[in-house]
């Protein structure tokens, strides 16, 4: 409920509001068929971020360097962390 609120408050002030595809996010990023470096992103909000796996592949494993983990995420999987404090990456696919 805290986490909850800390966005809904933050999503109010932007255009739009709560008609953002996103809400209650402050946005979203879409990456189609691609992988990416290694970088933790040290302005989100301490809720952290989600990420959706949308269709069918085989690789592009999500990578969590500080905790060590690799994620084989599938088609409608829903990986939630703070990427403000792990540093993340893709596998190619």
């Amino acid at each position: 409920p805290e986490e909850f609120e800390e966005l809904h408050i933050f999503a109010e002030i932007l255009p739009c509001k709560s008609n953002s595809l996103a809400f209650p996010f402050g946005g979203f990023v879409l990456n189609f068929n691609i992988s990416t470096k290694l970088h933790h992103d040290h302005m989100d909000l301490k809720t952290g971020c989600g990420v959706l796996v949308i269709g069918y592949h085989k690789g592009g494993d999500l990578c969590l360097l500080e905790p060590g983990l690799v994620i084989e995420a599938q088609n409608g999987d829903f990986i939630f962390f703070r990427s403000r404090d792990i540093s993340y990456f893709n596998l190619h696919y």
